[in-house]
């Protein structure tokens, strides 16, 4: 027994040397990446020569950053995978980026250049040296012509001229070129300093039945990446659909390029758990008076509540035509995906890397806003439907009307109906007025109480060259008290909310045209008793 199990135990570490010595490093690339809002999914491939039994391969400068359960090994021939294992290598550094790359190349063409201007300086210097030195023409007891002697002066004036001057400018180009080589050099001790990090490995232990090439597949989730959408909410006039450029930005300090990639945009959060909440037991407990133990919701610790902001504009689509489709959509139970067509390079930087997603052309019902009481000016809104086929996320827009930026807002998608309502901004070409109608607006008493009337004219002036759909919105006063009674006047045209006393008029305005409403009340109180009524 003891001889079997010491065989056994030679034949494991006689196999653990032979995989060492087998040892293979492995040169991958990049497939594609999946981006989660938060961490992204590397698929790289390698086709690699695998000896017959154990042998242990390894893929080199990979991310650091790798989840370690995330990995997955797969082949197109038939062998064992053993163990798959993360390890990071402290003593070689990851590849040099291609921003490092395009410097040093820079650097090295601008030290040729110093070269060659330094060594024709040095060619003029001598030149110079030799004028100077030949300044005593035909020697001491040569007496020349004055015609010889103005002609020697002459030339000698000349040349060291031309001397001087090709000096001057080779030194002007020197100090330019110097300046440049100090700034790449600053630039590439900042990114060397920044960036530097060890390299990681992914350590493929396998068993394979006989020797064959095969072409490797390794998938893993790294950290430190992510994405989020941007939009360009583009309005040329009323009568056109919106333009919408869904665009998303994409990041990641990973520690490894993703060089001319596909990406897979998915709304997915490997983050997040999967655990379903639990309701505890709710008790309501009675000490001088009912107090209750309100709910608690178990969640995993890993959750994280993202808290969506008040909606500030809501937006998006009815029968949304696809004008520039550069994505193909797939749907999940619980997530989407865009699969990207175009080819991406994203470096580990950290900065955001714009990628487009689609533009859409938009049918959406046009109407104008304004509430006179608070702002007189005029607000355009688009009324969209159908949104909901277009998976979009919260996001920030970019809002042009007219060829001219209105500014930002946010796109909030969540905790909404059918209808997503965009606000474009103010148009000054519908001018609103609001004016209290003296002639019909009297006080009287009567006892101890006194009656005010107020009643006031909104005018719409539509200086459009094209007919418009007009929101205008009022309201009456509210009475909290029983000594305060409120009594409703006229108000054609108007839709009235009982509960909350306000008044709606939905118009259609011609162009060049003025639409005139107007509604009216009457308050009475005591009058011991201040009131504000406007």
């Amino acid at each position: 027994m003891k001889k079997l199990l010491f065989v056994c135990i030679a034949s494991l570490m006689f196999s653990s040397v032979w995989a060492q010595e087998n040892k293979k490093l492995i040169d991958s690339k990049i497939d594609n990446v999946t981006v989660f809002l938060t961490g992204a999914q590397i698929t790289r491939s390698a086709t690699v020569a695998i000896p017959k039994g154990m042998s242990n391969l390894v893929f080199h400068d990979v991310s650091t950053e790798i989840i370690p359960q995330s990995i997955q090994v797969s082949a197109d021939n038939e062998m064992t995978v053993l163990a798959v294992n993360h390890q990071i290598n402290y003593l070689e550094n990851q590849t040099t980026r291609e921003e490092e790359s395009k410097l040093e190349a820079q650097l090295k063409a601008l030290k040729e250049k110093v070269n060659y201007e330094t060594a024709m300086l040095q060619v003029f210097q001598q030149e110079e040296s030799m004028l100077i030195k030949n300044q005593a023409i035909g020697g001491n007891n040569v007496l020349l012509k004055a015609f010889d002697l103005k002609e020697a002066m002459d030339f000698q004036r000349a040349r060291m001229t031309e001397v001087k001057t090709k000096q001057l400018d080779i030194n002007q180009r020197l100090i330019g070129f110097n300046k440049e080589i100090a700034k790449i050099e600053q630039q590439l001790t900042e990114l060397n300093n920044k960036n530097y990090r060890p390299s990681g490995e992914i350590v493929v232990n396998l068993n394979a039945t006989e020797a064959s090439t095969a072409k490797l597949h390794l998938t893993y989730v790294v950290r430190n990446a992510g994405w989020y959408p941007t939009y360009d909410l583009r309005v040329t006039d009323i009568s056109k659909p919106i333009n919408l450029n869904y665009k998303a930005n994409v990041y990641q300090t990973s520690g490894e390029d993703w060089a001319n990639v596909k990406l897979i945009l998915s709304s997915g959060n490997p983050n997040e758990s999967g655990t379903k909440p639990e309701l505890e037991k709710w008790e309501l407990i009675n000490e001088s008076g009912i107090r209750f133990t309100p709910p608690v919701i178990k969640e995993n610790a890993e959750v994280r509540e993202e808290k969506v902001a008040p909606i500030m504009i809501r937006g998006t689509a009815k029968k949304a035509m696809a004008i520039a489709p550069r994505v193909v959509v797939t749907t999940g139970q619980t997530t989407f995906q865009f699969v990207i067509e175009q080819s991406y390079n994203i470096p580990s930087d950290g900065k955001q890397h714009m990628v487009n997603v689609q533009e859409r052309s938009i049918d959406a019902l046009y109407e104008y806003y304004c509430a006179p009481k608070l702002d007189k000016d005029v607000f355009l809104t688009a009324r969209i439907t159908g949104w909901e086929e277009m998976n979009l996320l919260n996001g920030e827009a970019n809002l042009y009307y007219e060829g001219t930026y209105l500014g930002k807002a946010m796109l909030n998608t969540q905790n909404t109906g059918d209808t997503l309502d965009i606000s474009l901004g103010r148009d000054k070409n519908i001018a609103v007025t609001r004016i209290k109608q003296k002639e019909f607006s009297r006080k009287q008493v009567f006892g101890s109480n006194k009656t005010d009337e107020r009643r006031w004219e909104i005018s719409i002036r539509n200086k459009k060259s094209l007919p418009i759909n007009m929101v205008v919105e009022d309201q009456y006063p509210t009475s909290t008290d029983k000594d305060i009674v409120v009594e409703k006047g006229e108000a054609k045209e108007a839709t009235l909310d009982e509960a909350t006393n306000k008044l709606t008029w939905r118009l259609k305005i011609d162009a060049a045209k003025e639409k005139k409403i107007g509604f009216s009340y009457s308050v009475k109180y005591p009058k011991s008793s201040r009131i504000i009524l406007e």
